[in-house]
């Protein structure tokens, strides 16, 4: 076995000659490991640090943990030498320490040379392998001080254990749900009081679920399990009832708003982008209704690096750098003809360095980036706009910013012709190919789903805004959606996509849904058009919840109508005259505004535009149709 042992002296952050002091690692893939000592509850820690080759280390449980404050530390004995470690760490160790057996423990803080930036980026390279090589993660949510562990757990096992004996089927689809549990809504409404709520609650608003690289070391787990106090559970469990809170309304009910509020935030997204993502040998694959969904993911979005990074932004890190540099051990990170990184974590760069090098390397494959542009309601765009218009910034997540979308539609035919980017980058400007497809002549106000009592009264006075911009739109220039505009209307408000059934049955629901909620819209604005529709014969599957989709898609957006007769949607800081485009290599259409310069736009958002998801506009061009123009387009 290939190791050195560490047990130098020198000075450290304790500024003692008793600290201790890291040697520098071999090059290559080499990485050091704690060996834990054994000990009793009220010993003191004591362990040993050695350096071992990756591919001959010896079978050891990797550390996910959150570091706490570290204004608070204390120390760990290290070959006779201190190590200052906070106080969440303390506890972690000793809950993991045995008392007549070594541990052998992976954990960053004491494993990495936090004081060499040079070592921490190559020890961040290799950070996947470490975690995937582990015989097992453990999860440490801290000191259970309120005593909500063991009720929160119990809970959460009680839930699933009631949910899978009921369900006849574990696949997932896009209308999917588990069972329907009409006959068990007493058992969620009396079982779940608000002491279980409130414990579970407790769980996910634990800080662990807001920290960036909780996502990678959890992802790349073969085994997971969580420690919170005393109190252990299986981590399928945690990741299990995120999954049947949002997909079993029967529990959503039950678990009341605050819950499924947390539950909806970076939880979901870190299940939805980055656990259910990465692949066989994970946790994942062994948990029936969570392969189902992460197959369902793979094989239906078009999952890359660009999906990881909308999630990341949902997150927090000491470092932003670490907000790219936290997925570098994930599958979409690899370049397939090399089998190297996308990227090498370098810590002495500056960060919009990294969000250029970022954005230039992602534009070899795809476009899809550019949907992570965001600006926040109500800035003025010439003003406030950040150069160059095109760079996301990856560590930053705008309030109120619309969900960036593009896993689901092929716009440019990308996907389906395999065909890349028609792009290049020449200093800040990023020149791309493009269809010029149509302008914005009238738009609403931005859509802002604010959680109150009120919030579906003035959703529901949105949409008859937008209904009533298309009558406006109308008396200039007719829409291009002859008899199908309440399905067009609808399909847009709920950015349809292919799977989710045909716009006849969208059409259907649509109506369904405003006669239950808003009957006077619905009696005198609608009802002529619903005859475009049989609803008698199209009943609504429970997978779909059209309220959810109108809230997520159109939160932060606005509704726009085009010159040539459109429908779509739009980021809030659209205006009339700017150009809906097509950008070959990117699966959405794209709202520019023009520059004085002929040819230079900024970029203004992605769009969702009725009628060109598909490469519709791409087949309008290749067939020479009047109206649609291939250019070349500088982004500035």
């Amino acid at each position: 076995m290939d190791r050195t042992s560490e047990a130098q002296l020198g000075g450290n952050n304790l500024g003692s000659s008793h600290s201790y002091l890291y040697t520098a690692l071999p090059a290559g893939k080499w990485f050091r490991l704690v060996r834990l000592y054994p000990g009793g509850p009220k010993d003191t820690l004591e362990c040993a640090i050695e350096t071992f080759e990756l591919h001959v280390a010896p079978s050891y449980i990797a550390l996910s943990y959150v570091w706490g404050d570290t204004t608070q530390c204390t120390q760990i004995t290290c070959s006779g030498r201190r190590i200052p470690i906070t106080l969440n760490l303390h506890h972690s160790l000793r809950r993991l320490r045995k008392p007549d057996q070594e541990v052998w423990v992976w954990v960053d803080a004491i494993c990495i040379d936090q004081t060499n930036n040079l070592e921490k980026g190559h020890q961040v390279n290799l950070m996947g392998t470490i975690y995937e090589d582990a015989e097992y993660v453990i999860v440490w949510l801290g000191e259970d001080i309120q005593g909500n562990a063991t009720l929160a757990f119990q809970t959460l096992v009680d839930v699933s254990s009631i949910i899978q004996s009921r369900s006849e089927s574990h696949s997932f689809t896009s209308r999917f749900q588990p069972a329907t549990f009409s006959h068990e809504r007493d058992f969620f409404e009396t079982r779940l009081n608000m002491t279980h709520i409130q414990s579970v609650e407790a769980l996910y608003q634990n800080p662990w679920f807001t920290r960036v690289w909780v996502l990678q070391e959890v992802g790349l787990a073969k085994k997971a399990v969580a420690i919170w106090g005393s109190s252990a559970v299986d981590f399928s469990e945690i990741a299990l009832f995120i999954y049947f809170s949002v997909y079993v309304p029967e529990l959503t009910s039950a678990l009341g708003h605050s819950l499924v509020s947390t539950l909806r935030g970076t939880p979901y997204h870190a299940l939805w982008n980055v656990w259910c993502t990465y692949g066989k040998g994970t946790w994942v694959e062994n948990t029936p209704f969570l392969k189902s969904l992460a197959t369902w993911i793979i094989t239906n979005c078009n999952v890359d690096f660009v999906m990881l990074l909308e999630a990341s932004k949902q997150f927090q890190a000491t470092n932003p750098l670490d907000h790219v540099y936290a997925f570098l051990g994930h599958p979409k990170a690899i370049l397939p003809e090399t089998n190297e990184p996308l990227w090498e974590a370098d810590y002495s760069m500056e960060l919009p360095e990294l969000h250029y090098i970022v954005a230039c390397q992602l534009a070899r494959s795809s476009l899809n980036f550019l949907v992570q542009v965001q600006y926040s309601v109500g800035k003025d765009f010439d003003l406030h706009i950040q150069e160059p218009s095109w760079i996301p910034r990856w560590n930053i997540h705008v309030s109120r910013s619309p969900h960036a979308f593009w896993e689901a539609w092929d716009a440019s035919l990308r996907v389906i012709s395999k065909r890349p980017p028609e792009s290049h980058i020449i200093g800040d400007e990023l020149v791309v190919s493009g269809l010029l497809i149509d302008f914005i002549n009238f738009h609403s106000h931005t859509f802002e789903c604010v959680y109150t009592s009120s919030q579906d009264k003035d959703m529901w006075t949105w949409i008859e805004t937008c209904w009533d911009l298309t009558r406006i739109a109308d008396n200039i220039r007719t829409h291009i959606y002859e008899d199908m505009a309440l399905a067009a209307f609808a399909s847009t408000l709920c950015c349809v996509y292919r799977d989710l059934g045909t716009i006849n049955e969208w059409a259907a629901w649509f109506c369904d849904l405003c006669c239950q909620q808003n009957p006077l819209f619905f009696a005198e604005k609608l009802s002529h058009h619903a005859r475009e529709c049989d609803r008698s014969s199209i009943p609504r599957p429970e997978g779909i919840n059209l309220l959810i989709f109108i809230k997520h898609y159109c939160e932060g957006r606005c509704f726009f109508t085009t010159k040539e007769g459109r429908w779509g949607l739009g980021p809030p800081l659209s205006r009339p005259g700017d150009i809906c485009a097509i950008l070959f290599g990117a699966d959405v259409p794209f709202i520019l505004r023009p520059q004085v310069k002929q040819g230079h736009y900024k970029l203004v958002g992605q769009g969702y535009i009725y009628g060109v998801m598909y490469g519709e506009a791409v087949e309008m061009w290749e067939s020479n149709q009047p109206g649609i123009q291939k250019v070349d387009i500088t982004l500035i």
